[in-house]
């Protein structure tokens, strides 16, 4: 059977190829009610079903958004990336996806791939600053919005967490559970740099009275290795501390396995907080509390404010400041509360 082209259906319903295109796209506004209703017909009678790309040519736009993240087989990144298809897919776009692997030469590879595919915006997803030239170079072709912490400076488009303030909120629920001695395990990586989750944690160490220990710190790759490793250094050095802070999820996940070795119980003896909230994090034994960045609607926003930018081009990307929300499960003893029990 021939396939049927939007040719086909124009000629049917008596239109030219540009009414149907933009009846199609929801853009026939300027026609009358029974001429869009006729071209509807005709669709559903053709079973017809848009050629993407020959749709496009016609209304010389790709509806296509470029997604630069630097590692996929990160839950975090994942969730963020099925928020973006989300409202992308609502809205109508498609979603090129580009696999950086944490490098800084492939993300500048990303972006001119994305640029030489006419992709409509682009989401860069970086934890490192981009040059200011090369931001305004790409924003001079098509909206570019950062999610980077607001690394780079620019006047619109920061869509950001703000992590200092989750830190901090997670270290003041630990002295209110009688912790002074509290231990933290932060990023060794040079691509990644959490400093507003380190400077929250320091800032609360001086500020709340705890102990203020150099051998209390300790640094690994944000992974469950890293955090397995940097836990044992920190056993190795002092093994009583009563609570341990770490810097994502992932290190938790390992400060759970190393501490289990050593003897240590969670809670009991060694509390322990994460950041993030990924999926794993509340299937653990015990369910991990943690600092909840609101990851699928970072992505859902992150798409909706492009998209927003794209079919609005006059308007600038606001700002965007995200809270965090400590999630209190079973990973943290009370201990004032274990104190006046006994």
């Amino acid at each position: 059977m021939k396939k049927v082209t939007i040719k086909d259906i124009a000629r049917q319903a008596g239109v030219s190829t540009t009414t149907v295109s933009l009846i199609l796209n929801h853009k026939g506004q300027r026609f009358s009610k029974e001429t869009r209703e006729r071209v509807l017909q005709v669709v559903k009678e053709n079973h017809y079903y848009p050629d993407f790309y020959a749709q496009n040519l016609i209304m010389k736009n790709s509806k296509t958004i470029g997604v630069i993240l630097p590692d996929l087989t990160d839950f975090f990144f994942g969730e963020v990336c099925e928020g973006i298809e989300e409202i992308a897919t609502q809205r109508g776009y498609s979603v090129l996806l580009y696999h950086s692997a944490q490098s800084k030469e492939a993300e500048q590879h990303g972006l001119d791939l994305m640029l030489s595919r006419s992709v409509e915006g682009i989401i860069l997803a970086t934890p490192r600053p981009l040059d200011e030239e090369r931001f305004w170079e790409i924003r001079h072709r098509c909206p570019i919005l950062l999610l980077d912490r607001g690394m780079t400076s620019r006047k619109e488009g920061h869509i950001y967490v703000n992590e200092y303030e989750g830190m901090y909120e997670a270290m003041e629920y630990l002295v209110a559970a009688g912790h002074k001695k509290i231990a933290y395990i932060h990023e060794t990586d040079d691509y990644y740099r959490l400093s507003d989750r380190t400077k929250g944690y320091f800032d609360a160490i001086e500020q709340l009275g705890c102990d203020n220990n150099p051998a209390l710190v300790a640094r690994g790759p944000l992974s469950i290795k890293g955090g397995f490793e940097a836990t044992q250094q920190l056993l190795a050095n002092d093994s009583s501390f009563t609570a341990l802070v770490c810097a994502n999820d992932y290190l938790a996940f390992g400060a759970y396995r190393a501490l289990n070795l050593a003897g240590k119980r969670i809670p009991q003896d060694v509390s322990v907080i994460g950041f993030d909230d990924i999926d794993l994090a509340s299937y653990i034994t015990p369910p991990l509390t943690t600092v909840r960045q609101p990851i699928l609607e970072m992505g859902r926003e992150s798409a909706r404010r492009l998209i927003d930018k794209i079919e609005q081009p006059q308007t600038a990307i606001p700002n965007v400041r995200f809270k965090t929300k400590l999630i209190v499960r079973d990973s943290v003893e009370q201990l004032l509360k274990t104190k006046s029990e006994k």
